[in-house]
């Protein structure tokens, strides 16, 4: 029942599983591995028609959403490093460099290709998984229209010219 926890319930009176009544009808009770496993309802057979049995999760314990309020764990707020103030550098593209929605190769879109000798002006940011650095950049400077105001370089495909 693992995979239960922490997962919405299903609050609705009509039951999924009528072809479970139709094999083994007057059943006591429908087995979760019938489909019901996410149901507040314990669920019956009578005749070949699934009823129900008793309710298993009481209203007041779902949240508005129909997740139960007592599977909720508080969790510590986590906090990134306070930023120094930011540095603005020059850079030089030393390999082709992919403009990046996020600071991090891990699932996110690329929104352009920089060519090398192409030169870039932003500031750095850490990466947000593992270790590095990445440069922001504005993407209206880069005439790439999109949701976010930046775009983000990682560091090995460049080259610092200037910092300040």
């Amino acid at each position: 029942m693992h995979e239960v926890s922490c997962s919405k319930r299903d609050r609705r009176r009509q039951a999924e599983v009528p072809g479970y009544c139709r094999q083994v009808p007057n059943a006591s009770f429908i087995p979760f591995s019938e489909g019901n496993r996410r149901s507040v309802y314990d669920w019956r057979c009578r005749g070949t028609i699934p009823v129900i049995a008793r309710r298993l999760i009481a209203e007041h314990e779902l949240d508005p959403a129909g997740y139960v309020k007592a599977e909720w764990k508080p969790v510590a707020a986590t906090r990134r490093p306070a930023a120094a103030a930011a540095i603005q550098v020059t850079v030089e593209v030393t390999s082709p460099a992919r403009v990046r929605n996020h600071p991090s190769a891990n699932g996110s879109a690329v929104l352009k290709t920089m060519q090398p000798g192409e030169i870039l002006s932003g500031e750095w940011v850490p990466a947000d998984h593992g270790p590095g650095r990445w440069l922001r950049v504005e993407l209206a400077s880069l005439e790439i229209e999109d949701a976010w105001p930046y775009g983000y370089v990682w560091e090995g495909n460049l080259r610092v010219l200037r910092q300040r």
